[in-house]
């Protein structure tokens, strides 16, 4: 996993795990104010924040196959050694749910574009995330 990546999804489970949030239900979007703490915490303009963080979450996807499959691993590692740290996967998570707000804010709610917004906020071919689609699933169960 990259370093980039490891800062990204360390501040975001900083922002949703701790502090004020701890304990509380985990909604995996911004508001106004995250959104500046979390752009101060990554000395990240805060313009953008969103798209960067799928952007980052994007390259560490697999390039050949099922793209889950290594941050998957990750995560089953994870939730055996102790689930008392938060999870590697937080930023992909909330990458997830971005390209999902992007559907709504279309009002067009079809699978296909969910898959076409995922493709476009991670940087990579519809195909495979929508043939792979079930391998995120447990990464959610995971976070729950």
């Amino acid at each position: 996993m990259s370093a980039i990546y490891i800062k990204y999804n360390h501040a975001l489970n900083e922002l949703f795990f701790s502090g004020r949030f701890a304990w509380r239900p985990v909604y995996l979007s911004l508001d106004a104010g995250m959104r500046a703490e979390l752009a101060a915490a990554l000395d990240e303009e805060e313009e953008g924040l969103e798209e960067k963080i799928c952007e980052v979450s994007g390259n560490v996807l697999d390039r050949v196959g099922n793209p889950y499959a290594s941050i998957n691993a990750q995560a089953k590692v994870w939730w055996r050694k102790s689930r008392s740290s938060p999870p590697p996967f937080t930023a992909l998570l909330f990458a997830l749910s971005h390209a999902a707000a992007q559907m709504a804010a279309d009002g067009y709610f079809g699978p296909n574009n969910y898959y076409l917004r995922l493709a476009q906020a991670l940087g990579r071919e519809r195909q495979l995330h929508s043939f792979h689609g079930k391998y995120k699933d447990s990464l959610w169960k995971m976070l729950s």
